[in-house]
């Protein structure tokens, strides 16, 4: 499919929603860690159903466009659950590896792109993490066919996944080497390694902004979110903020960038043209992941170690609204898609 098509079916999925979505609310899904996805009605916030995943322990979450089909990257069966958002059951399980923590959508709907770290033993003294093996790998298949169609060798610890604005580059971050990859997709080739330890080390969430100018990297370890050139992958300016950045994300305009600096228990808001921090929100214990609303109107941020969602209202940044009880919640998207950490860039 030309790049033009790709981003004009992108465009147009982006705001649309199944009936049955668009009959009532809009929903916000959640992956929680003991439990399952809990899905809640917005702007009700009221808990509508559950998918269950006994067992299997989801972090990573994950929509198709057209809002036909949820994924999560389950931890303790190493696989993906291909979800029907409408009957809340699972109508297939793919395999992926140990360990499997984020997936991704393409922009175009057509492929589903999941990362798998495994287990890896400290290097011995003087020699360098990187040399130990084995490395993760980056697995790619087919919407619908759900045939796998790449095989891709990472860095170490691969973790976030982003797409470029044509579809044709796949960026993912690699905290065990302090590394990013970047492939052409779909044919795998990787382009380049782009070294961050002479920033930071442990990158997490990775976003591309919504102009397609930039990348935002999270460095959990070193407190820092650096802002890449998304051609050249040089780093144009680098941000400071509170312990433990992971999840991070533009609003849709691209006038903020939002950090959840969990380790802190904050939500941070940037100025990223000059830098400088708006302001900063506490929020719930270990906020990994958020999203938008799909009306921009407000973030909701999973905290799991505090087990609950923080909703902030965009604008004020306060927090308007605390739905406790959820058992470990990780992951947050919404349909019809949004912005977030793990959603629309």
């Amino acid at each position: 499919m030309p790049t033009w098509l790709w981003l004009v079916v992108a465009l147009l999925l982006g705001t649309w929603s199944p009936l049955w979505c668009r009959e009532g609310d809009a929903r916000i899904f959640v992956s929680t860690e003991n439990d399952g996805v809990w899905i809640f009605s917005y702007p009700k916030f009221e808990l509508v159903g559950k998918v269950a995943l006994e067992g299997r322990h989801p972090r990573g979450i994950a929509l198709t466009p057209d809002g036909r089909y949820l994924i999560t990257a389950n931890r303790t069966t190493g696989d993906l659950a291909i979800i029907n958002p409408k009957t809340l059951q699972v109508e297939r399980s793919l395999a992926v590896g140990r360990n499997p923590e984020f997936v991704k959508v393409h922009p175009s709907g057509h492929w589903i792109v999941a990362s798998y770290e495994p287990s890896i033993s400290p290097a011995p003294k003087g020699k360098p993490q990187e040399t130990i093996l084995p490395r993760a790998h980056i697995l790619v298949w087919e919407v619908g066919s759900w045939k796998q169609v790449a095989d891709l060798a990472a860095g170490l610890e691969t973790e976030g996944i982003e797409f470029s604005s044509d579809g044709h580059q796949l960026v993912v971050t690699n905290e065990g080497d302090s590394t990013i990859g970047v492939y052409h997709f779909p044919s795998g080739r990787l382009i380049r390694m782009v070294d961050l330890k002479p920033y930071g080390f442990r990158p997490r969430g990775i976003r591309r902004s919504p102009q397609a100018s930039q990348y935002a990297v999270s460095l959990e370890n070193s407190s820092k979110v650096l802002l890449l050139n998304s051609k050249t992958f040089q780093v144009e300016r680098e941000l400071s903020t509170e312990a433990g950045p992971y999840g991070v994300a533009w609003d849709p305009q691209g006038k903020f960038l939002i950090v959840a600096a969990a380790r802190a228990g904050k939500l941070q808001v940037f100025d990223p043209q000059t830098g400088k921090l708006v302001t900063s929100v506490p929020v719930g214990q270990r906020g990994w992941h958020f999203s938008f609303t799909p009306d921009g109107q407000a973030i909701v941020v999973a905290c799991g170690r505090s087990q609950d969602l923080h909703v902030v209202a965009t604008g004020s940044w306060k927090v308007i609204q605390v739905i406790p009880d959820l058992p470990v919640p990780w992951g947050i998207v919404t349909l019809p898609l949004s912005a977030g950490s793990l959603g629309l860039p």
